[in-house]
């Protein structure tokens, strides 16, 4: 016999015998008779030869599998990951669910914790099968958990090259772009994520967030009815709570002076509430205070600059104050009447003065005082109106107000701006932008309403597929603008 034929007989034998081995296995990790192969690689080569095997599917790692899968839906994660770990040792047979047992093993382990272990399931998998695009999602949790953003962003960009329209994708990369503050881009993302699976709770939940933070961003940025949109955006939402956004919208009305209207979306809030209810923190979307100091040390620290008339020293103080205890009606009362009497600031005394209407603790005299303080404007009585489009025009500039072309190379961030002169009452809006072939890229529709006064409603798009596109703009169900543009 010669060498050649030696070898090939020693494989066959050794694999024949991994089989035979792993047929008697019971529910116990176990990785199958020891082997003394008698050259360099010939175990692997058995491994490999076992993995062709073309008969049924192992019955201990299929077994395994099976039950594994039944504990990860039971939300047993623990049980669920010991499981399928046996299920992929086992599984040198044919197996075509190993991929699969490494991936729910992987996210078992996330899910309690174990991100060290999951990410090293996780590594494992992408290197066996690149095709997984979910490995690379379980990836990026963990950089996201390490809060090195970097690395998660080049996780979910390999995962897009394999799977770039995986709902999951997108949902990691605008996870990743909201907390690296780059929040247009991630309402674009979580958008197109939900687009793809409308009825997905958890999609719906990522969109809701990033919409409020979306809307956050913009009050920083003194953008009062960017952040509006946004946030009747938000409560438009079927399956999420739309109490908070409510509640923002009222305050914002209430900043400018809409007082029966903020109070019709406060009452709508209430009527919509789910056990204790939005804190004041989160109604006035507040950063954390820079200390744990004492709510009352900063109150006194605010009247000592309040008697030496120093009331951009004072306001910071009691501005802090809040921070620290955001129901302290007090520290809302001080900062309100710092900002109304000596900071000639009335939409920041209105905050405080909205802060007390929503304290139950907050004494009536406080809240008639800084009232008189900011004066009451009268308001006016306004007949519902579509208005009337005084823009609508699509340009790679949030601040262009018509298009310098209709033609942008791929992947140009686009702004789409409609501006209604004087629209007045409720109105049932729709933003829809179809591309090439007739895909819808965005459906967005919710529930808006205006003032009467020139309202602007920006929205943004980033897409990669070249060909022509049309963008319609919608107010209850009449179409009030149509633009079209090309992608290079």
């Amino acid at each position: 016999m010669d060498t050649k034929t030696s070898r090939v007989l020693t494989v066959l034998l050794v694999a024949l015998a991994v089989v035979i081995g792993c047929a008697g296995l019971v529910g116990c990790k176990k990785k199958g008779p020891e082997l003394n192969p008698t050259g360099p690689g010939q175990y692997q080569e058995a491994i490999q030869a076992a993995r062709q095997w073309q008969g049924p599917v192992h019955p201990v790692a299929g077994r395994l599998y099976e039950q594994g899968l039944e504990q990860y839906r039971a939300k047993n994660f623990e049980s669920a990951a010991s499981l399928l770990d046996q299920a992929v040792e086992i599984g040198v047979t044919k197996f075509p669910m190993r991929a699969d047992a490494m991936i729910y093993q992987a996210n078992a382990l996330q899910k309690i914790g174990k991100y060290l272990e999951s990410a090293k399931v996780a590594r494992e998998c992408a290197a066996e099968y690149p095709a997984r695009w979910e490995s690379r999602v379980i990836l990026a949790e963990y950089w996201i958990w390490r809060e090195n953003y970097d690395n998660a962003q080049k996780q979910l960009a390999a995962a897009a090259r394999v799977g770039p329209r995986e709902p999951e994708v997108l949902a990691g990369l605008a996870r990743v772009q909201l907390y690296r503050g780059a929040h247009a881009g991630a309402v674009e993302t979580a958008r197109s994520a939900r687009l793809l699976r409308p009825e997905d709770e958890d999609l719906a939940e990522l969109y809701f967030s990033v919409l409020l933070s979306h809307g956050n961003a913009l009050e920083q940025e003194g953008d009062r009815q960017g952040a509006l949109t946004q946030y009747f955006l938000a409560a438009s939402l079927p399956q999420v709570g739309a109490e908070l956004p409510h509640l923002r919208i009222a305050r914002l009305l209430f900043v400018d002076g809409h007082d029966a209207a903020a109070e019709r979306y406060r009452q709508l809030a209430v009527a919509q509430r789910d056990g204790e209810g939005a804190s004041l923190a989160d109604v006035f979307a507040l950063p954390p205070a820079n200390d744990g100091s004492d709510v009352f040390e900063y109150l006194r620290m605010g009247d000592f600059y309040a008697a030496r008339e120093r009331p951009d020293d004072a306001a910071q103080q009691f501005l802090q104050a809040v921070l620290v205890d955001s129901q302290n009606a007090e520290a809302w009362f001080k900062l309100g009447l710092a900002r109304a009497t000596q900071l000639d600031d009335p939409p920041g005394a209105r905050q405080c003065l909205y802060a007390l209407s929503l304290l139950p603790e907050a004494e009536e005299a406080q809240r008639k005082q800084l009232a008189e303080a900011i004066g009451e404007a009268p308001e006016k009585a306004l007949e519902p109106s579509p208005g009337y489009v005084m823009t609508a025009s699509v340009g790679d500039s949030s601040s262009a107000t018509g298009e310098s072309s209709t033609e942008f190379p791929a992947g140009t961030r686009l702004y789409f701006n409609l501006i209604l002169g004087h629209p007045a009452g409720v109105q049932q809006m729709k933003w829809t932008v179809t591309g090439p072939g007739g895909e819808d890229f965005v459906v967005e529709s919710w529930r808006q309403e205006f003032f009467g006064e020139n309202t602007v409603i920006l929205m943004s798009g980033t897409w990669f597929t070249p060909g022509e596109y049309s963008v319609r703009w919608e107010s209850d169900g009449a179409v009030r603008a149509e633009k079209t543009f090309v992608l290079k």
